[in-house]
């Protein structure tokens, strides 16, 4: 009997250490297939970490060929603006050469007639020098300014002074005009005012005062 029982407790222990050793073995296969998992997942993140890497850098080369790519346009755009200002600059004194003469002959002809219009009654010469300065500017095809357009008069060439040889006054509408009227040709020019006109309002004190006034005027009639 004893000897029975020893077989069967030898037994036991063997079949329990067995089925401890099976189950340490699947514990380490668990434990080799997690670690595999876990060097999956590092392979994989750093896959990722390469590829986005590897995207700011060609982001990176992107944007720094693009600022190139405008700096040139810039500079390329500076230069042609520079080359445009130069050519305006060379056309404008050609013509400001070729007219000069020209020019100078105009101002000449319009100080005389000023000049002879307010020092001296020769009417007839001043207009003269008028008419012959609008005549040259007419065969040159030059512009004059518009405010000595302005002072002379468009049917007899005459100076246009006010209070001497016109008179000016303003047309309150809804659009002021300028009217100014040649004394000698009566002729009539009407010119856009710049100022805008505005409506004659009464202000708050004069109105209080107006109504202390009305009151003050009832009472009296009143009491007389």
């Amino acid at each position: 009997m004893e000897s029975e029982n020893v077989q069967i407790t030898v037994s036991s222990t063997t079949q329990n250490n067995n089925l401890n050793n099976n189950n340490n073995d699947l514990n380490n296969n668990d434990l080799n297939k997690n670690n595999l998992n876990n060097n999956d997942l590092n392979k994989n993140n750093n896959n990722n970490n390469n590829n986005n890497n590897n995207n700011n850098n060609n982001n990176n080369n992107n944007n720094n060929n693009n600022n190139n790519n405008n700096n040139k346009n810039n500079n390329n755009n500076n230069n042609n603006n520079k080359n445009n200002n130069n050519k305006n600059n060379n056309n404008e004194q050609l013509v400001v050469k070729g007219n000069s003469d020209i020019y100078k002959r105009i101002n000449f002809l319009y100080q005389a007639s000023t000049l002879l219009k307010t020092h001296n009654d020769n009417n007839s010469l001043s207009s003269f020098y008028n008419s012959s300065m609008k005549r040259m500017a007419q065969k040159q095809v030059i512009r004059i300014n518009p405010t000595i357009k302005r002072t002379i008069c468009k049917k007899c060439c005459s100076l246009l002074i006010p209070g001497d040889s016109s008179t000016v006054r303003i047309e309150e509408s809804r659009y002021s005009h300028v009217v100014t009227t040649c004394n000698n040709c009566k002729k009539v020019k009407r010119f856009d005012n710049t100022l805008k006109v505005e409506k004659k309002r009464q202000l708050k004190k004069d109105k209080k005062k107006a109504k202390l006034e009305k009151k003050q005027q009832k009472l009296a009639d009143k009491s007389n």
